[in-house]
C-alpha cells in the first residue's frame, strides 16, 4: 500500500503554526499572571532574535514553559489555526485511498489538535538533544513509519527545500505554494516534481 505524506507548516496549513502556539502560550503567561515564566520566555525570543542562541534551544525553553494542558490556550490556538487550513490539501488527503502520514518539525505538544491522524513530531518531552525532525531526522522517522506498517512512499506534499531528502525520496514530490528559492533550486539541479493543483 502507498504511503502519503504531508508536511504542516507551509503546506497543511498556510502559516508558522509554532509561531502561532508561542504567541498563544505568552498571552495566556501573562493572562494567568506567570510573570516568570512569561519574562523567561520573551527573554528567549530575545536572545534568539539576536542570534544569540539556536532556534532549537528557544523552541525547547519557549514550549517547556507553556501549558500544553491549559484548555483556553488549545481554544486560542485552534481558533488562529482554523483560517489558516489549506482545505484543498485536505480534501485531496482525505479522498486518498492510501495512507496518509503528518510529518513535521513541529512541537509534537499541539500536533494532535490539527491532525487527527498519523504523525511525526518533534518530541519535547525526554529530547534533552532537542533533536528535531526535521531534514534527514524527518526522512528518517517516515521511513522508520513506513517500514513498521509495511507501506511504501509515494506522494510527498511540502512547500519548502529544507525537506529536500524526502523530496530525493519520494516517488511523487508535490510542491505546495513554494517559495522562489525552492522551485529554482529544484531546477537547478533537475530535481524532478510537481506543483498542487488547487
Amino acid at each position: 500500500m502507498n504511503l502519503t505524506v504531508t508536511d504542516l507548516d507551509g503546506t497543511l496549513v498556510r502559516c508558522n503554526t509554532l509561531h502561532v502556539y508561542i504567541r498563544c502560550g505568552v498571552r495566556r503567561m501573562y493572562a494567568c499572571k506567570k510573570y516568570l515564566s512569561l519574562v523567561k520566555a520573551l527573554t528567549l525570543m530575545a536572545l534568539r532574535r539576536l542570534k544569540i542562541i539556536s532556534h532549537a534551544r528557544m523552541k525547547f525553553g519557549v514550549c517547556r514553559l507553556i501549558d500544553y494542558h491549559d484548555i483556553e490556550l488549545r481554544r486560542m490556538f485552534e481558533n488562529e489555526i482554523k483560517p489558516n487550513v489549506n482545505t484543498a490539501l485536505v480534501d485531496v488527503l482525505q479522498k486518498n485511498e492510501g495512507h496518509v502520514l503528518l510529518a513535521t518539525a513541529a512541537p509534537d505538544v499541539y500536533v494532535p489538535w490539527i491532525w487527527k491522524g498519523d504523525y511525526v513530531a518533534t518530541r519535547m518531552d525526554g529530547n534533552y538533544s532537542r533533536l528535531e525532525c526535521r531534514g534527514e531526522e524527518k526522512l528518517r522517522r517516515v521511513e522508520e513509519f513506513a517500514t513498521a506498517a509495511g507501506l511504501s512512499l509515494c506522494t510527498f506534499y511540502t512547500d519548502h527545500i529544507d525537506d529536500l531528502p524526502l523530496i530525493l525520496r519520494s516517488d511523487d514530490p508535490v510542491l505546495v505554494n513554494p517559495d522562489k528559492s525552492t522551485e529554482e533550486y529544484l531546477r537547478r539541479n533537475c530535481i524532478r516534481f510537481r506543483y498542487f493543483d488547487a
